[in-house]
C-alpha cells in the first residue's frame, strides 16, 4: 500500500489541513477505514484521533483509490457532526432516521 499526496491545502478558518491522496493497493482490496487511518497517522506524523478520512473513492477496474482527508491540530477542534459521522462509518452502523416533519 503506497500513498501519493495529490494536493494539500491549509484551511486556517476551520483549523485543519485538507489533503487529497492517491492510494495504490495492488493485489489487495480497498483497505478498511481503520487500516487507512492508522497508515495515514504514520505517514503524516499525527495521532489517529485528529485524522478524519472523509471520502474513499475506488477507481473501477484498478487497484487505486482517491482519498479525501482532513487533519486537525487538536481533537477538540473537530466539529461534533464530523465526529459522529466518522464513528458511524467506522462502526458500520447507520444513523437513526430523523422523525418526520409535522
Amino acid at each position: 500500500m503506497s500513498f501519493k499526496i495529490v494536493s494539500e491545502v491549509e484551511n486556517n478558518l476551520l483549523k485543519r489541513k485538507e489533503i487529497k491522496l492517491s492510494l495504490d493497493h495492488t493485489g489487495k482490496s480497498t483497505p478498511s477505514r481503520k487500516e487507512l487511518i492508522s497508515e495515514l497517522a504514520k505517514l503524516l506524523h499525527k495521532t489517529e484521533d485528529v485524522i478524519v478520512l472523509l471520502k474513499i473513492e475506488s477507481v473501477n477496474g484498478t487497484s487505486h483509490s482517491l482519498l479525501t482527508v482532513f487533519v486537525y491540530n487538536k481533537k477538540e477542534e473537530i466539529p461534533k457532526h464530523i465526529t459522529e459521522l466518522m464513528e458511524q462509518r467506522i462502526s458500520g452502523k447507520k444513523a437513526a432516521a430523523a422523525p418526520p416533519a409535522k
